[in-house]
């Protein structure tokens, strides 16, 4: 029996139907890569603080505006850090644009252009002591 979810099967049947046939039947493309950025971006489901991995998971390569800056970060990656029957942790990443300087860690409200906002403590991201971006953890008890 096949398990398909209902976001892979909107996300498919609008990549076939909003694509060219050869992009959307390429194998080395997927469904969202496949479909025009606009048709993504209204079918993205709604953020809030009950997001799960999966919800964060479908804003990767999206912008977010700092409130009060103005800055726009993007979301890199969507990371499971631990998974169990009653338990989900992940780490979001964001990316600073190029050229700016580093933020400091604290609570920031985010803005996505659907106008979904969300507050999130972003703490710095570090790999090789150089600073990469932004990171929110999250920690999720399953039902």
């Amino acid at each position: 029996m096949l398990n398909l979810n209902k976001r892979q099967f909107v996300l498919g049947t609008a990549a076939a139907l909003g694509a060219p046939l050869a992009q959307a039947t390429s194998a080395s493309s997927t469904a969202a890569d496949a479909m025009p950025s606009a048709l993504r971006t209204a079918l993205l489901p709604m953020l809030d603080v009950q997001a799960d991995l999966q919800t964060w998971s479908s804003y990767i390569g999206q912008p977010f505006t700092l409130k009060d800056s103005g800055l726009t970060l993007t979301l890199k990656a969507v990371q499971a850090t631990a998974l169990d029957e009653s338990l989900e942790q992940f780490a979001v990443r964001f990316a600073l644009p190029a050229g700016s300087t580093a933020l400091p860690s604290g609570l920031y409200e985010l803005q996505h252009a659907k106008g979904h906002r969300v507050q999130l403590y972003l703490a710095q991201s570090v790999e090789a002591d150089v600073h990469t971006g932004l990171r929110a953890d999250f920690s999720r008890t399953l039902a």
